[in-house]
């Protein structure tokens, strides 16, 4: 009888802490719509949520959003996640299962202007990686808190980008998107590709593939750029091909 009651504890116990521990959900984009009909998005990289998005309707003062896509957030041993708009707003969810998390946006209440405190439901799933488009690309970069200036040259599917960094220093990057390198751009001074399918860059040039479907090359450093000004625009590289990365797999680019 006694061996009995032991283990009936034991599998009482055993299911107990099961319970505590949330489901490993899988890497990748994840997306949602609330119950008020509103986007909700994110991806799941290194089991930390990261590159959050969502829009939340603040009742009769109007709809707004929050883009984070520098957010990186740890999960908890129950499978929840919360982040917090500095504005007061709140995004959090919890894995239930490996493609499931259930949420809630919730806005909370301000006195001046007077909005009222809103709550809008998700159930969030992962998505397959999908190519890129010209229009996120652009958007993901213009987001980022670095002087970049873009323009497209008149090749499909191409941006150029000029960065100029807090510390004196100038580059371009060129990214192509859902294509291959082109091996000349017409009338931009300055690139050129070489090698099978224009993979390798040319000799001022220097980067490859990102994530699935797009490449990016940019300028090699100036002779003149003080070790600062190289480590901030590998920074701000970093920044521009993991926008680019997080929004076809949820995950910043391979180092």
């Amino acid at each position: 009888m006694r061996r009995a009651v032991a283990i009936a504890v034991v599998l009482v116990l055993g299911t107990s802490a099961g319970s505590a521990h949330g489901a490993i959900p899988l890497e990748g984009s994840w997306k949602a719509e609330t119950s008020a009909g509103l986007p909700v998005s994110f991806g799941v990289a290194g089991s930390r949520v990261v590159n959050t998005r969502f829009k939340f309707d603040w009742s009769f003062c109007g709809t707004y959003e929050n883009h984070s896509p520098s957010a990186s957030l740890e999960v908890d041993a129950s499978g929840h996640w919360v982040f917090e708009d500095p504005r007061g707003q709140t995004l959090e969810a919890t894995f239930v299962a490996p493609d499931r998390a259930e949420g809630r946006v919730i806005s909370v209440e301000r006195m001046l202007p007077s909005c009222p405190r809103t709550e809008a439901t998700f159930t969030a799933i992962p998505v397959p990686p999908n190519p890129e488009s010209m229009a996120a690309a652009r958007d993901g970069i213009e987001a980022l808190p670095h002087d970049i200036a873009l323009r497209q040259p008149g090749a499909k599917n191409t941006l150029i980008g000029t960065v100029r960094g807090s510390l004196g220093e100038t580059f371009r990057f060129f990214l192509f998107v859902n294509r291959d390198a082109a091996a000349r751009l017409r009338n931009v001074p300055g690139y050129s590709a070489h090698g099978p399918d224009n993979s390798l860059p040319g000799p001022g040039l220097t980067g490859g593939p990102l994530a699935n479907t797009d490449v990016m090359f940019s300028t090699v450093p100036r002779r003149t750029d003080t070790k600062a000004q190289r480590r901030e625009r590998r920074q701000i590289l970093a920044a521009v091909r993991d926008t680019i990365c997080l929004r076809q797999t949820g995950a910043p680019c391979p180092s």
